[in-house]
């Protein structure tokens, strides 16, 4: 336990739920501005129904694994010691100063794994708190899976 009878690992996980309040604001903001450009899209580029619906449907998925990315990042750095954080980033070549673009690519072709079932193994969740983030992306992937299906 930390000072004052804190536990530092219970106000990690308080800083990460936090963003989650942004979900219903998101929520709000894309049902209107998605809209608007879709329709916008739609109407310039004269697609086939069938086309577009694909498109819509690449670009949904594309935001999901972007904002799962984003998290599992998030998740990553705060639920990790700093000496376990430091060796995942040497493991993938990266370090802490590094470029922002290729700790988004780790994420990002991470959650591609994920969200796929391909699962190479080159990159995995390494605690609990990664584990967990992960199965709700995984329950998202399947989600996704099961509207190209219908």
């Amino acid at each position: 336990e930390g000072q004052a009878g804190f536990d530092p690992q219970a106000t990690r996980m308080v800083r990460l739920i936090k963003p989650f309040r942004l979900f219903r604001v998101l929520r709000l903001i894309r049902n209107q501005k998605l809209l608007v450009i879709f329709d916008y899209i739609e109407s310039k580029l004269k697609l086939p129904p069938f086309a577009f619906k694909m498109v819509r449907l690449f670009a949904l998925i594309l935001g999901m694994v972007h904002l799962c990315s984003c998290f599992f990042w998030l998740v990553k750095v705060a639920s990790n010691e700093p000496s376990e954080f430091e060796m995942f980033l040497a493991d993938n070549n990266l370090s802490r100063e590094g470029s922002r673009v290729g700790k988004y690519m780790v994420s990002f072709y991470f959650i591609n794994t994920v969200f796929t079932t391909v699962g190479f193994g080159d990159i995995s969740a390494t605690n609990t708190q990664e584990r967990g983030f992960l199965v709700v992306v995984m329950y998202i992937g399947t989600i996704i899976f099961g509207m190209l299906l219908t």
